[in-house]
């Protein structure tokens, strides 16, 4: 759903006849404010969600903020301000949408929304081409809010609109983090199954006899300079980053320099486990 949402097309159908139906298609800006999140949702039915999806349903704080979803309830309580907002957009709806399209079929110069939007894009920081894609749609949004402040539209200051875009930018990248999505993704996977089971299904490299407490193996460990470093066998690479190929995967923790190589430049080396074995795994 959330691919259909960003990508604008929905599903092709058939009708009675067998004949393909007209898709659907839509040209819309979603943000999330929900409850949980796109990762939560997913989570719950034991799943995770894609990064790609994550990057098209932006989620944004509403429910942290000083008074819950609002940061100024202007000298009211939290539930009046909310029931005087609720009661006004009831009452008046539809007339600034027309009246702001009107305002930019009038522009007569083809290049003043680019400077505009140039201008405000200017305030956003990002790394990463993923969160510099996310940036755009915050900065198009601050761009509506400050073009509707000019044409007299909405009665803003100058630069309300732009600095609540970027606020909640700068929140979601400081929840999501920079770089690339999948990494990131890759590397939390990881962890977390470093962080539960580390002990009990890794054991020392170093043993002179098997571990036989150790279930559903998934490695081992060494001890260097005073710090574990896990050998992934091939099979619990992809097991703990589940929904990743071996290589992508491998891809990731070269990129981040945690995956250490042999002198001769290979991806595993060759063990000699307890029990007199040898078998080349992934040190992590």
């Amino acid at each position: 759903m959330a691919y259909a949402i960003a990508n604008g097309t929905g599903k092709g159908t058939m009708t009675r006849e067998r004949e393909g139906r007209p898709k659907l298609y839509w040209r819309v800006l979603a943000l999330s404010s929900g409850e949980r999140s796109l990762t939560e949702h997913a989570a719950i039915s034991g799943n995770a969600a894609h990064a790609g999806a994550e990057l098209r349903m932006v989620d944004v704080n509403a429910g942290t903020r000083t008074y819950r979803a609002f940061d100024d309830v202007h000298g009211m309580s939290g539930a009046t301000f909310h029931r005087r907002l609720t009661t006004a957009t009831a009452h008046h709806f539809g007339m600034i949408g027309p009246a702001f399209v009107e305002q930019i079929l009038k522009e007569t110069d083809p290049d003043y929304f680019y400077r505009r939007f140039a201008e405000v894009r200017e305030g956003f920081n990002s790394e990463g081409p993923q969160a510099g894609r996310v940036a755009d749609r915050f900065a198009i949004i601050g761009l509506a809010g400050e073009l509707a402040t000019t044409y007299g539209i909405l009665p803003w200051e100058e630069g309300t609109a732009a600095n609540a875009s970027r606020q909640l930018f700068r929140e979601w990248i400081a929840r999501v983090g920079d770089g690339n999505a999948e990494d990131r993704q890759i590397l939390s996977a990881l962890s977390d199954f470093i962080a539960m089971h580390g002990d009990s299904r890794f054991s020392n490299i170093a043993a002179e006899l098997p571990n036989s407490n150790i279930k559903h193996r998934a490695g081992y460990f060494e001890i260097e300079d005073g710090k574990r470093l896990y050998l992934f066998n091939r099979a619990s690479l992809t097991e703990a980053a589940a929904g990743y190929g071996r290589d992508r995967v491998i891809r990731t923790l070269e990129t981040y320099n945690v995956l250490a190589k042999t002198d001769s430049g290979r991806r595993q080396k060759n063990y000699r486990l307890p029990g007199r074995r040898e078998h080349a795994l992934f040190r992590h």
